[in-house]
């Protein structure tokens, strides 16, 4: 429904794209490969902003939705883009304030 097919005979893989993926974190995944870069957790209080590990599972997900290489699971729209994580949620809350900081976080420094 999104053209992908048309994308991918057109070699438009999202080579050199880089996605912020706003949402639970992003686990590693054979799929991404290299391509799953360093990101920032924005959840108010946490203890390690580095940890980007996705607890919930919807995240990683939507970056395979996105980027996923389909060598072992499902192929993405993008399966060349980089994906970075931009933690804002445990999948039970998100505060908007955490919200805002990933978007502009993804916006100034990714």
């Amino acid at each position: 429904m999104i053209g992908a097919p048309t994308a991918f005979d057109r070699n438009a893989a999202g080579q050199g794209i880089r996605v912020g993926v706003i949402d639970s974190g992003v686990n590693p995944h054979p799929d991404f490969g290299s391509r799953l870069l360093p990101g920032h957790n924005y959840i108010e209080n946490t203890k390690n902003p580095d940890d980007t590990a996705d607890t919930f599972g919807h995240g990683t997900r939507v970056a395979g939705l996105i980027a996923g290489a389909g060598e072992h699971d499902c192929i993405g729209a993008a399966p060349m883009a980089e994906i970075v994580p931009l933690k804002c949620t445990d999948g039970q809350t998100v505060r908007v304030s955490a919200l805002c900081r990933a978007i502009y976080g993804g916006i100034d420094d990714y």
